[in-house]
């Protein structure tokens, strides 16, 4: 049987939904990065993106459980924060990665190459440890009802795989990686940020009393 504090606790479907979109966005960002890369730089490089979101999703789980206390306590600001960074990163970082000059076939004799490598890889995976952070603060903060999160977070990222469909399929494939954050994701992470903040101020007024 689930715990009372499970029903006590549970997330808002607010909450729910930004999710849902945001694992959406996360994995269309990737598979869009593939495709990318794959005609600019050579096919190898392609791959490494998905190294590079596993490694972003790592990072940001060492870094919550560093902070998970002084997090928890600031969820609201940290979760709209984190989502709007992802927003914004998708594409300042994509652009900022296509002005490093990066030659492939230096990589093995020059060491600039090298470290524009490691440039590259950092700004690629920024935009996962943010998309990370979001679900994991949720994590954090509806401890009770992580099945239900995780099953939100997997239905949208199944779902991202079509939405990339439908932007390659009416947008140029250099415009899909701007057309992703202007979407729905980030007006429900407004819309969940001041539902959330109503609630808590009705609680604070009724404790009060």
């Amino acid at each position: 049987m689930p715990s009372p504090a499970a029903g006590k606790d549970r997330p808002p479907f607010t909450l729910l939904l930004a999710i849902a979109l945001l694992s959406t966005t996360a994995l269309s960002f990737e598979i869009l990065l593939m495709r990318l890369l794959s005609i600019i730089q050579w096919h190898h490089f392609a791959y490494m993106i998905i190294s590079l979101a596993l490694l972003g999703y790592g990072a940001s789980g060492s870094f919550l459980a560093l902070c998970s206390r002084w997090l928890a306590a600031r969820f609201l600001p940290a979760f709209v924060v984190s989502a709007v960074l992802f927003g914004l990163s998708m594409p300042i970082c994509f652009a900022i990665a296509q002005q490093l000059p990066f030659n492939p076939l230096e990589l093995l004799w020059d060491g600039r190459q090298q470290r524009t490598l490691l440039l590259t890889c950092l700004l690629f995976t920024l935009p996962f440890f943010c998309a990370a952070n979001c679900v994991g603060l949720a994590f954090i903060r509806y401890r009770h009802s992580i099945g239900q999160l995780y099953r939100t977070d997997m239905l949208g990222a199944g779902v991202g795989q079509w939405r990339l469909f439908c932007c390659c399929s009416l947008c140029r494939l250099r415009d899909t990686c701007c057309c992703l954050p202007r979407s729905r994701c980030s007006r429900q992470h407004w819309r969940y940020g001041t539902h959330y903040h109503s609630r808590v101020r009705y609680h604070s007024r009724a404790g009060r009393q």
